[in-house]
């Protein structure tokens, strides 16, 4: 993902449709990989909250997350790990800034659990919980939850 790209008008918009994001193709000059040591990216100690001991499946799909990129490396979510279940919320702060960011961001982060999931045989589905989203959070916003079918 390209972020902050500056683009005329002219190309902004197609049709109806509005750009969100740019992608970019074609050979790299260096590598096309990184270590994960190389990512900035926060420790998953400041984004998840563990109510027991996390399942294989859990902390590799959580890495995936910690991993995905957001605008800005602002990494707007945090998650509650129980169960069968990862909660996704978005910090208070992030909320407000632009609702269309936090879009595109959660989009992002959805899309690579998803992928992830395919990749580890997994049968996940994300699903927005009526009893949690009935709660309030000081700090955070729910989201929705990924939650592996048995």
């Amino acid at each position: 993902f390209v972020g902050s790209p500056v683009v005329s008008r002219k190309y902004a918009r197609f049709g109806n449709k509005k750009l969100v994001c740019i992608l970019a193709f074609g050979r790299a000059k260096g590598s096309t990989t990184r270590r994960p040591s190389e990512f900035k990216r926060l420790d998953m100690n400041k984004l998840c909250v563990y109510k027991e001991k996390p399942r294989q499946w859990m902390c590799q799909l959580l890495d995936v997350a910690r991993l995905a990129p957001s605008s800005m490396n602002s990494q707007p979510w945090r998650f509650l790990v129980y169960d069968n279940k990862i909660h996704i919320f978005c910090k208070k702060s992030s909320v407000g800034t632009s609702k269309r960011l936090t879009e595109i961001n959660f989009g992002i982060l959805y899309a690579h659990m998803m992928v992830a999931a395919e990749e580890l045989w997994l049968d996940l589905d994300l699903i927005r919980l009526e009893n949690i989203s009935q709660k309030n959070f000081a700090n955070s916003e729910y989201m929705l939850s990924a939650v592996l079918n048995s």
